[in-house]
């Protein structure tokens, strides 16, 4: 039921929505994340993150590298990536390597393991 009351006060210079009881702030140019009482669950530290989905969150640092973040703001899953996507179904969609056509892309599991690789490149006509 809403009250038009406010639930956390407008302090922040940006902010997402709540996804997995958490939303992503900004402030002084660093992400993190809080809880639905404005509290802090990970501090602003990060250049860049999306939502929290099935428990993680993608973490970007200034030269585009990204790795999975838990509640905890630690990594999740070892390694970093070119290009991460959410989790969906469990499954998140990543890429290793800065060349679009030559990186090799796969999906991976909540350990990191991967279940489906390719290459666009194999699929390119030569």
């Amino acid at each position: 039921r809403s009250t038009g009351a406010w639930v956390v006060q407008p302090q922040y210079d940006q902010g997402g929505r709540f996804s997995n009881g958490l939303a992503a702030v900004l402030v002084d140019g660093k992400w993190g994340f809080i809880d639905h009482s404005g509290q802090w669950v990970i501090r602003p530290e990060l250049p860049f993150v999306e939502d929290f989905s099935e428990g993680m969150a993608v973490a970007t640092d200034a030269n585009l590298n990204n790795w999975f973040i838990g509640r905890d703001g630690q990594r999740a899953i070892p390694g970093t990536f070119s290009a991460a996507s959410g989790f969906v179904m469990g499954l998140a969609h990543v890429r290793v390597g800065e060349d679009y056509y030559s990186a090799k892309w796969s999906y991976i599991d909540k350990t990191g393991k991967a279940v489906f690789t390719y290459s666009i490149e194999s699929k390119r006509k030569k």
